[in-house]
């Protein structure tokens, strides 16, 4: 029994190892699963701007953000595949070593069976009784004998029991040895698209630095009508502010207050002002990481969705204006205490200024450029009259 309890506490080991491996591979699945799911919608995206057969900063953003996504999604499955070799290896160490076990188990037995079958006949033991020296030691051989019978047929559940921790341990690997096969079949599916994805990225980059004149334009004129939201949001602290501290502060309510504080709070948690989307234009002023010549400021972040996606309050709040801007389209402000967000690039809006509005209530639909089939909604969050990044305020 002894060889079966030590046998035992080994597989016990190496289950709670599995468990523990396994927890690694379900968060590497959901991580991977994902970027995945990013996947889906980036190419959903750019299927829908696929009639436009020039290239943009925004199709370079979103080739760009999907090769990201393949690197990830290949960078888990190799992660997943070293825990699976990691698990297998020891599996496999563990399994020689009860084999090797098992063999000098059998050997023992068979040992136990030729030395029963020798001294099986009535007459032996009778012999082996009565030949005894004295009462006591007569006594003792019963016993022997007795254990000795017992003790074989302990030998032959141990062996039962150990060749099932074998089975099953080697079922284990197997299926292990599957889904590692399956693994690298996918991950070899994944490069594949990874280098398609490269060439057209070449392809879009060279197409952009060809009309460098152009973007930069655009560029420009995107600035311009960024500089106008802000002016706006500027204006409107300048009327709701006051001095507090030395510093210029919004006034508020009890009510705002309170708005405010929940706002705080959720920081991180609140969802995304569309139902699905990709960032493809990051917060803050830095060069483009493709195209080195060109600076881009962007006051939030931009988020390319499907055609014809509302935009959504990420918070309850009240509307503090809806604006048109001169090329821009429109734009809605909404107020949560001392933040503000900000919705931009707008073709219609379905809330006036004043109204309440709740989280996730849709404010309008974000513009489709029939240019180029893209459909982005500019958004920027504030504290009084400083600029946040977004992306530190929406769930991940």
């Amino acid at each position: 029994m002894k060889h079966l309890k030590t046998w035992i506490v080994t597989a016990v080991i190496i289950a709670t190892a599995g468990q523990a491996a396994g927890q690694a591979m379900y968060e590497l699945q959901s991580e991977r699963e994902q970027a995945v799911e990013s996947i889906r919608t980036i190419t959903m995206l750019l299927e829908q701007a696929k009639q436009d057969e020039n290239a943009s900063l925004e199709r370079l953003n979103l080739i760009t953000r999907q090769i990201n996504n393949r690197n990830r999604v290949i960078l888990n499955i190799r992660r997943e595949c070293k825990i699976l070799d990691d698990f297998i290896a020891e599996n496999t160490e563990a399994v020689a070593m009860m084999q090797d076990e098992l063999t000098k188990l059998k050997d023992e037995y068979a040992r136990m069976i030729r030395f029963a079958q020798k001294n099986s006949s009535n007459h032996n033991l009778f012999l082996f009784i009565v030949t005894a020296d004295d009462v006591n030691q007569a006594y003792k051989r019963m016993q022997y004998m007795r254990q000795y019978t017992q003790q074989r047929k302990a030998q032959l559940d141990v062996i039962a029991s150990l060749t099932k921790i074998i089975d099953y341990q080697l079922a284990g690997m197997e299926k292990q040895k599957i889904q590692k096969m399956n693994l690298l079949n996918q991950q070899r599916r994944e490069n594949a698209k990874l280098e398609a994805e490269k060439r057209e990225q070449a392809k879009a980059i060279e197409e952009l630095r060809q009309r460098q004149d152009d973007l930069n334009q655009r560029l420009q004129a995107q600035e311009y009508q960024q500089n106008i939201v802000n002016l706006a949001v500027e204006s409107y602290f300048n009327e709701q502010s006051e001095v507090v501290a030395s510093a210029y502060q919004f006034r508020m309510t009890p009510e705002q207050q309170q708005l405010a504080v929940g706002f705080l709070q959720n920081r991180g948690q609140l969802p995304w002002p569309v139902e699905r989307g990709i960032i493809t234009a990051q917060f803050g002023v830095h060069p483009h990481p493709l195209l080195s010549q060109i600076t881009i400021k962007n006051s939030g972040i931009d988020i390319n969705t499907n055609s014809g996606a509302p935009a959504r309050a990420v918070y309850a709040g009240e509307v503090s204006r809806v604006f048109a801007i001169s090329g821009g389209n429109m734009s809605v402000i909404v107020r949560h205490g001392r933040f503000l967000t900000v919705y931009s690039n707008l073709a219609s809006v379905f809330v006036r200024q004043g109204q309440q509005v709740s989280q996730k209530q849709a404010l309008g639909v974000i513009f489709t450029d029939p240019a180029d089939n893209k459909t982005v909604l500019k958004f920027q969050v504030w504290e009084n009259n400083r600029k946040l990044n977004p992306q530190d305020w929406l769930a991940r």
